[in-house]
């Protein structure tokens, strides 16, 4: 019934995300498969924003140095199979007001997930979409492919 799937969807999301809708990733027993972001979603809606607001490549470094350091974490939680980190950060980033800025980015985070979670349809789907609004991640320099 669509009553129970209601109840099953929310008992498995494990993060809300900035649209509320949340995520659900498969966790294991041994708590394999998501960790936590490593900035707080005011933090990265703070980053997000403030590095679309100035056009100094230094204070934007400065500015997106926390989001750096995530992604390189997400690195890490993807090689330890917890593929939910990276999942997390791509929606987020993807349904932030300032996306299109970072296209790039969201190109290598969110296909990947979907893919490491078993989920090659919705992996050719964000393609698909980072094809269309294509161009370059103008904050990190990180071209769509």
């Amino acid at each position: 019934s669509l009553k129970q799937r209601e109840t099953n969807r929310k008992t498995s999301v494990v993060a809300r995300t900035f649209n509320k809708v949340g995520i659900a990733v498969p966790v294991g027993d041994n708590e394999i498969g998501y960790r936590p972001l490593t900035l707080s979603y005011s933090e990265l809606d703070d980053v997000l924003t403030r590095s679309c607001e100035t056009d100094d490549d230094g204070k934007k470094d400065k500015i997106l140095a926390p989001f750096d350091e995530c992604m390189n974490y997400i690195q890490f939680a993807n090689d330890e199979c917890d593929y939910g980190m990276g999942f997390e950060m791509g929606m987020c980033v993807f349904s932030h007001s300032t996306s299109r800025n970072f296209m790039g980015t969201i190109e290598s985070l969110l296909p990947l997930a979907y893919t490491l979670l078993g989920r090659p349809l919705y992996a050719d789907i964000m393609k698909r979409i980072c094809e269309e609004r294509g161009g370059e991640d103008e904050e990190r320099g990180v071209k769509a492919e």
